[in-house]
């Protein structure tokens, strides 16, 4: 069960993919099969600890870098407080980026769980990087190995139709991700828009690593206003 804790009041919250994507993002917040699973309750979360037999808590080791900023840092070293209150307790180790989070931990060599920066602009893109080819050293950080969830994407990525096309992507969600939960939500990061002057004729496309400074896809979308 993932917690809200940290989601700034009134914000789109997260679920199996992230919030802010018109037509694809499904909120915990109004949709009961996502937000079951998307919500601060520690009395829930310890009962899924006792049904999975683990009442006493365990620990298990945790995994980030530093590199993407100050505000990324600072989610990473809250998230071990917040699950320490149902009795997990990760056993952190900050990787070095260059010699062992970008050729192993990135790419799901590790152990336990880790603390990753991930983003697309479409939940297409999320769904086929993240969700298919486990034993490619890829983006699939989870090992996520469900012929279901293949062939769905598989149909999402063939249908043309952008209406039915983002019916199937909230489908998939509630359907097939939410429950297994293979990347938990998380808590604070949120789309961010730039405002440019008329004047300006060819903004820069690279805008910063994105969780720690700016958006990680400065640009997936333009919009226009001869009148400003």
């Amino acid at each position: 069960m993932a917690c809200a804790t940290l989601r700034p009041p009134g914000a789109a919250a997260h679920g199996a993919l992230p919030a802010g994507y018109p037509g694809q993002s499904v909120d915990p917040k109004t949709d009961p099969v996502i937000g079951q699973w998307v919500r601060h309750d520690l009395a829930e979360a310890k009962k899924l600890l006792d049904a999975a037999g683990q009442g006493d808590g365990f620990s298990v080791p945790y995994h980030y870098t530093t590199v993407y900023g100050t505000a990324w840092k600072l989610e990473a070293e809250i998230i071990p407080q917040l699950v320490r209150e149902i009795g997990i307790d990760f056993q952190t180790t900050v990787d070095d980026y260059a010699s062992v989070y970008q050729p192993k931990t990135f790419h799901g060599d590790f152990d336990g769980v880790a603390f990753q920066l991930q983003a697309f602009p479409d939940h297409g893109d999320y769904l086929t990087a993240m969700f298919t080819n486990p034993q490619d050293p890829g983006r699939n950080h989870s090992k996520v190995d469900d012929q279901a969830v293949f062939d769905a994407v598989d149909a999402i990525n063939s249908e043309i139709d952008v209406e039915t096309r983002n019916e199937m992507i909230r489908n998939l969600q509630r359907d097939h991700l939410i429950e297994p939960m293979w990347y938990i939500p998380g808590v604070v990061w949120q789309l961010g828009w730039q405002g440019f002057n008329k004047r300006i004729q060819q903004p820069e496309a690279w805008n910063g690593n994105g969780r720690g400074g700016e958006q990680v896809f400065a640009w997936p979308w333009w919009w226009i206003d001869d009148d400003a």
